[in-house]
């Protein structure tokens, strides 16, 4: 299972971005997708601000990301989420999204256990993942 933060997925979409092929790629692959419900409104934003001025171009990028995320498994935000990502927020200095993304990752892969990787395309966030003992696929 290939969990994805929002970094990563807009790499698909940010055609000019490092890492767009390698996202392209296992966005394609026949891994199973998951990620936290938070992509839907963080990604959402992202595109539009991407498409600038072009409102039609928001649109198609928008409905296509609803067309991708059709095919994740979306986890849906918790009391327990939000204080696991409080404490990694703390701990490894993460801002809060990212801390929420990383936290759903983390108990969904003590669920799945074998064939787990957090996708992220921050850096930070990796850093936090592999501490975390998480396996990570860095996209840049």
């Amino acid at each position: 299972m290939n969990f994805w933060d929002t970094s990563a997925l807009l790499r698909c979409y940010a055609t000019r971005e490092p890492g767009h092929d390698r996202a392209m790629n296992l966005l394609a692959s026949r891994e199973r997708k998951a990620g936290s419900v938070l992509l839907v409104p963080e990604l959402a934003g992202a595109l539009t601000r991407l498409a600038g001025p072009d409102r039609a171009m928001a649109d198609r990028m928008v409905r296509k990301m609803r067309e991708d995320l059709a095919a994740f498994e979306l986890v849906p935000a918790d009391i327990a989420q939000a204080e696991l990502a409080a404490r990694m927020a703390s701990e490894r200095r993460l801002r809060g999204a990212d801390a929420l993304h990383l936290a759903s990752a983390f108990l969904v892969a003590h669920e799945f256990h074998r064939g787990f990787r957090f996708v992220t395309s921050d850096v930070d966030q990796a850093a936090a993942a592999r501490s975390e003992k998480l396996r990570v696929i860095l996209v840049n």
